[in-house]
């Protein structure tokens, strides 16, 4: 095993997602779900996920390109890197690490320190899938598999 799973207490903590694609979008909902204040920097996101942020408390979206320094931000407790961009993936990586904070570069594992997982939620109990640092997909494959077989709550039928 290369990863330890562990869930992460992100209540009322910023969180600095970089880019405004769908891939943000998604990564966006799970944080918002566990009460996470987002910072989103994007030239242009996407619709629907500039709106779901400009109504969650605590929440911010920078529409500019994304600057090197904004990493230096004493507020921030975990960083996502979501665009496809090459140009950033080791300098994000770096100064995050610098920083101690937990850093997930989308297109490149290599470069992060942990990985997001897909997420079944059943409150009061998450099902997390990980595919260890490999590609996406089948990490979101098995969930879409698994959702319909997991109950919705310890003990139901």
């Amino acid at each position: 095993m290369a990863y330890l799973p562990i869930a992460i207490n992100l209540k009322e903590r910023v969180c600095l997602i970089i880019g405004g694609g769908r891939l943000a979008e998604r990564k966006a909902q799970v944080l918002l779900g566990c009460g996470s204040r987002i910072r989103l920097i994007a030239p242009d996101p996407v619709p629907t996920l500039a709106q779901a942020l400009a109504k969650s408390k605590g929440c911010e979206v920078l529409q500019r390109e994304f600057v090197i320094d904004d990493l230096d931000a004493p507020d921030i407790h975990l960083v996502l890197l979501t665009t496809e961009s090459e140009r950033w993936g080791l300098q994000v990586s770096e100064r995050a690490q610098q920083h101690r904070l937990p850093v997930y570069i989308a297109d490149n594992p290599a470069l992060s320190t942990f990985t997001f997982p897909e997420v079944i939620d059943r409150s009061p109990v998450q099902y997390t899938v990980s595919v260890a640092g490999g590609p996406p997909p089948p990490g979101r494959y098995i969930p879409g598999k698994m959702g319909g077989t997991v109950p919705p709550a310890p003990g139901a039928p």
